[in-house]
């Protein structure tokens, strides 16, 4: 996947070069044509050439950085999709059910100490949500984390389902340094100290976010370009 498929965003030459290693998987001939730029891409055909089918050993060539990086984007997907069912489903995403896992906040805004809501601690809970103390939290799965109980449990397991995916598939033996234990992530991102000043053609804000949340993200929000890539989102 990293090597044939094509981005819309990057140059003819380089679509018809991953293209063509789809249709043939002709690693030499990919090796004239991959563009310079491609540079990893380059490493990993290069590899290829001379050791066929060693995929693991083709994904070694890439820094250990972008290979965890790869593994992270995927849990940042599961993520979204339990977040997305959860709004599908009409549970609250500033309170706690039962079995719902829930974060401590600290100063300035750092989420520590996770623990799970229990039925006779829910209404303590939920007030500490609404008082900025405890915020709802979602699992960033990894081989290490422990899903919701719940009904929020039972959507976080039908998605790893669909996926066709299992917590344990996150610790990758024969590359342990691209593997995650996972952790937790606030279902909610608030945005706090919100300063704006506007220029003849431009806009500067300054705000605050938590440890795990992306400015991007929230610029997007307020920018809604029609076309994000092309915006640098």
């Amino acid at each position: 996947y990293y090597l044939c498929h094509p981005s819309p965003s990057e140059s003819p030459n380089a679509r018809k070069a991953r293209v063509e290693l789809l249709e043939t998987l002709n690693f030499k001939r990919a090796l004239k044509n991959f563009p310079a730029s491609l540079v990893y891409e380059r490493r990993m055909i290069s590899y290829l050439v001379s050791h066929p089918k060693d995929y693991v050993g083709a994904l070694k060539r890439l820094p250990s950085r972008l290979r965890l990086l790869f593994v992270n984007a995927y849990q940042a997907f599961l993520f979204n999709e339990i977040l997305s069912e959860r709004i599908l489903s009409h549970y609250p995403l500033n309170e706690a059910l039962e079995g719902d896992w829930v974060l401590k906040l600290k100063e300035p805004g750092l989420a520590a100490s996770p623990f799970k809501a229990s039925a006779n601690k829910l209404e303590e809970i939920n007030d500490g949500i609404k008082g900025g103390r405890l915020a709802l939290a979602l699992p960033v799965v990894g081989y290490r984390t422990t899903l919701s109980g719940g009904a929020q449990g039972a959507l976080e397991r039908s998605i790893l389902e669909r996926e066709g995916v299992a917590q344990r598939d996150f610790y990758i033996g024969p590359m342990p340094e691209a593997s995650s234990a996972g952790n937790f992530r606030t279902a909610l991102a608030p945005v706090k100290d919100v300063e704006f000043k506007l220029n003849d053609r431009s806009a500067t804000f300054k705000f605050f976010l938590l440890k795990g949340s992306y400015a991007t993200a929230f610029l997007r929000e307020i920018m809604k370009p029609k076309d994000p890539v092309k915006a640098g989102f």
